[in-house]
């Protein structure tokens, strides 16, 4: 099915149908559209999205040999099929922010710790953001990699992304090395066969612990470099 040109197909069947949506070409005559381009409304149904994002793409020179006809008082933009069809690949290759929550199975505050950590890095549009499909399946195929079965007694464990992770005074530099040290494997994390996402993953009490010990440093380390900062105009006025 992959195989399968439907794109083109697609294409075909909205410039060959005049009732199209696709085909509402406003008031510049067909003779005067350049060969091989899309309006913005073609490139709108071919995308996928909104046409204000088209003509934010359009703006911030993420389409090349863009092509700009002034026809009366109104400017009309044709995009080359290929950079079109490009595009239309890359945001393929994508998904919206709620996607991303449905695929890791996780809420706003687990989100941003991902993103914090520098774990989620999205393509951003203006006000849209995207995230790579193949970035998402990384993380989870990593976890995979190192996540144990889940024990017999599960009293003890805790949700990967649960409140022990994001809790308030946790450093953020300490929890991105606690999840990296879980994706590494040097931290244990078991995994859950019933559920899906990042739900599937579970932590013992090392995580915690270990997540508390490199704040608590952090914080300590911070101190004395706020009580050097005061001793040395001390010394230095004496």
């Amino acid at each position: 099915m992959s195989r399968l040109p439907l794109q083109e197909l697609k294409d075909r069947l909205l410039a060959a149908t005049p009732s199209s949506r696709a085909t509402a070409y406003g008031a510049l005559p067909r003779a005067k559209h350049p060969i091989g381009c899309k309006s913005l409304e073609v490139a709108e149904v071919v995308l996928g999205c909104k046409e204000s994002l088209v003509r934010l793409l359009v703006e911030e020179g993420h389409f090349r040999g863009v092509e700009k006809i002034k026809f009366g008082r109104k400017q009309y933009v044709f995009i080359p099929d290929e950079e079109v069809e490009r595009m239309r690949r890359l945001l393929a290759a994508c998904m919206t922010f709620d996607e991303l929550l449905v695929e890791l199975a996780i809420d706003r505050q687990a989100y941003w710790a991902l993103h914090d950590c520098g774990l989620l890095t999205p393509m951003e549009f203006g006000a849209w953001r995207r995230y790579r499909r193949q970035e998402v399946s990384s993380l989870l195929t990593r976890l995979d990699n190192v996540a144990r079965p889940m024990p017999a007694h599960l009293a003890r464990l805790l949700p990967l992304m649960g409140s022990w992770l994001h809790m308030r005074h946790r450093a953020r530099s300490s929890m991105k090395q606690v999840l990296d040290e879980l994706l590494e494997g040097r931290l244990p994390v078991y995994k859950s066969l019933e559920q899906d996402g990042l739900r599937a993953y579970f932590v013992d009490h090392t995580a915690p612990a270990r997540l508390m010990w490199l704040s608590e440093t952090h914080y300590a380390a911070k101190s004395r470099e706020r009580a050097m900062a005061t001793q040395l105009p001390l010394w230095e006025t004496a």
